[in-house]
């Protein structure tokens, strides 16, 4: 196994965890201490090809199969594994969550009857036919990990009926147990160093096993389509588009000020959640003077002062279902 932070702060504890379980492992040394410049990469992101360049070549000089790599908070993980052709192969963030569903519903002893696999709305429709094949659940919620943490309180609440028991993000976000209500790539990176070990005991591989999926299942086609626009008729369209953003955070902040600094003319903007302090180091409304303040309202006049001719509504609520989204009708473009 090679490893990688990729300038993060992972690398202490996955350290710890490779060598308490006995792998043979080296880390990518010019990347394993935390820093903020990120001196090695463009972009400390595992979803990108690049930033394995490092940890691959290492790999290729020791034999090892399976590079490992977190993002800088550690609550995403991404890897590359040989292919058949012993090239190297990167699995995209809904390859691995099947993998490791999979994984979990062939080795994880005691399922509950009720046991469910929690999803997002943008992940790969493949889960609907895996974990039905195993009696296993699949509910949907809306793109944002703490909508998934919401499932397992109620879970715990006995508000829903089931037993959680995986639940992912085609963006490289995973969570193997209940002991956090977001995204861990540390307890994911262990589950993953296992599953290739056992797989290449019994001469198998990540890779291989990811075609037998897809044998079994049948093959899914994923793509992401980017649009540009240019010139006059370009900012007229934009001027002119119907956008429904849902959720203000750490992502979603920072995409409704960038469409309303494109231009786009019509936004409804939807959040039921208030500022809290540890939003702070990474959403964009967040400061020591909004702390408690409505998040929809708050970017509603962020927007305003940044593109005063948008039509902007905010809408305070938590969507809890179909019923709750009323407000999207034939005149939006896009969700």
């Amino acid at each position: 196994i090679v490893y990688t932070p990729l300038h993060g702060t992972g690398g202490r504890p996955m350290k710890r965890i490779l060598s308490d379980f006995g792998y043979s492992f080296e880390v990518v040394k010019e990347q394993i201490e935390p820093d903020g410049n990120f001196p090695t990469v463009v972009y400390a992101n595992p979803e990108e090809v690049a930033a394995f360049k490092l940890g691959t070549a290492l790999a290729d000089e020791i034999g090892a199969k399976i590079v490992m790599a977190n993002d800088p908070d550690a609550d995403r993980i991404g890897i590359a594994v040989k292919d058949d052709n012993d090239e190297w192969y990167y699995p995209n963030g809904n390859q691995v969550g099947l993998l490791l569903l999979q994984y979990l519903l062939n080795n994880k002893k005691d399922i509950p009857a009720n046991a469910q696999v929690i999803t997002t709305i943008v992940s790969t429709p493949m889960i609907d036919v895996i974990a039905p094949a195993k009696n296993v659940g699949v509910m949907k919620t809306l793109t944002g990990f703490k909508y998934i943490g919401e499932k397992i309180r109620q879970f715990e609440n006995k508000e829903l009926d089931g037993s959680y028991l995986f639940g992912f993000e085609e963006s490289y976000g995973y969570l193997i147990g209940t002991h956090a209500r977001d995204k861990d790539a540390l307890v994911t990176s262990m589950i993953i160093a296992e599953m290739a070990s056992y797989y290449n005991s019994i001469g198998s591989s990540i890779y291989k096993e990811l075609q037998k999926l897809y044998k079994e299942f049948g093959f899914y086609l994923e793509g992401i389509k980017s649009v540009t626009l240019k010139g006059k008729d370009g900012i007229e369209k934009l001027k002119n588009s119907k956008i429904v953003l849902f959720g203000l955070g750490g992502v979603g902040s920072y995409i409704a000020e960038a469409l309303a600094r494109v231009g786009v003319g019509n936004l409804i903007i939807v959040d039921g959640d208030i500022v809290d302090i540890t939003n702070i180091n990474r959403q964009l409304i967040a400061n020591i003077n909004t702390i408690g303040k409505n998040k929809a309202e708050l970017m509603k006049d962020r927007i305003s002062l940044i593109n005063p001719s948008a039509n902007v509504v905010a809408i305070s609520k938590f969507v809890k279902g179909e019923n709750d989204i009323d407000f999207i009708d034939e005149t939006v473009d896009y969700v």
